[in-house]
């Protein structure tokens, strides 16, 4: 289910009691709103998932396009049916560790030792860099593969009347089970602006706390459940 910016504008304004954007103003909640979504989906990747056609570069050693935040899984190879940008499905790929691909063919990243080729066979995920990963054998530069990434969410623009939340339309690029963590987030960022007030400290700290277990929860769940997931969060 779909929700909009102003949804959450809404929320966290009756919590703050400030219905007419006096001591926070619109631009601002549009602004942390936006810094949530990037929170969000760098605690958590898979928040914003997308199953998208990948061009592979020449070699073994790829990098994600900036719009990506993390690579989640390759699934296969994809071929041209013909000239068009149709594609089908190609051989399917697997993921192995870099560790055993060294001892079994420790030339394995030179092409020739292992020549390159249009169709990957396996996948190496770099567990420091999210954004970067190996393909073996390295391809020739004319492969495509279909891969799950997480998708760095599109911000929140601002709309022709920013003083008037009616104007705030936009739909969030997040899921709708997202909305309760979105929301702790700005207000967390709005009782932080609050210095001169005792309990304001207090308060961010209780709604960061949330957002942090929040996601927390969620990662511990899939962890239990994706085995692709426990190795990615170790």
């Amino acid at each position: 289910m779909a929700f909009t910016a102003k949804d959450i504008m809404l929320r966290v304004q009756l919590v703050l009691n400030d219905a007419g954007a006096v001591r926070w103003t619109l631009p601002e909640l549009r602004l942390w709103l936006n810094d949530g979504l990037r929170e969000i989906v760098t605690a958590k990747p898979n928040a914003n998932a997308k199953t998208v056609e990948l061009p592979l570069q020449k070699g073994t050693y790829q990098v994600l396009p900036d719009t990506y935040v993390a690579l989640m899984q390759i699934t296969r190879n994809l071929t041209s049916v013909d000239a068009s940008v149709n594609k089908r499905a190609g051989r399917a790929i697997t993921t192995i560790q870099r560790a055993t691909l060294d001892a079994i063919m420790p030339g394995w990243q030179d092409p020739a030792v292992l020549p390159y080729a249009a169709q990957v066979v396996h996948v190496v995920d770099n567990q420091l860099d999210p954004r970067t990963f190996f393909v073996a054998p390295g391809n020739d530069g004319t492969g495509t593969v279909e891969a799950i990434v997480s998708e760095l969410p599109a911000d929140i623009g601002e709309p022709v009347n920013p003083l008037l939340i009616d104007s705030y339309t936009a739909t969030v690029p997040l899921h709708d089970i997202y909305r309760t963590v979105l929301t702790d987030y700005v207000l967390y960022k709005a009782f932080s602006k609050e210095t001169d007030v005792a309990t304001a400290s207090q308060r961010a700290v209780g709604h960061l706390t949330r957002f942090n277990d929040a996601l927390g929860v969620k990662m511990s769940k899939e962890a239990e459940l994706n085995v692709n997931t426990a190795s990615r969060m170790a």
